[in-house]
């Protein structure tokens, strides 16, 4: 359980470095970045979150929004927010 913790705790941590470094880079790194997430959200199990993140980088249309990349750090803000909810029992309170 501890080790699954502090992986929980890394892919937060990654997932706000990575929504504040989409919006800066070129196309090809943005292309990279966006297979590098679909990777690991596959690995962790969410398919949502990799899904937004296969729209970016194939340029597939997304739900709401011509725009991937804002969906997609739409769809990093809100796992970030539920991962951070089962990391930290009392701010459900």
């Amino acid at each position: 359980p501890e080790t699954s913790r502090a992986l929980m705790q890394h892919f937060v941590n990654d997932l706000e470095g990575w929504t504040d470094e989409l919006p800066g880079l070129d196309d090809a790194a943005r292309t990279r970045l966006a297979h590098a997430i679909k990777g690991a959200a596959l690995n962790l199990g969410f398919a949502e979150l990799a899904e937004a993140a296969e729209a970016l980088e194939k340029g597939k249309a997304v739900p709401d929004s011509g725009d991937a990349m804002a969906y997609l750090q739409q769809v990093m803000g809100t796992t970030r927010a539920e991962l951070l909810a089962e990391l930290d029992p009392e701010s459900r309170t």
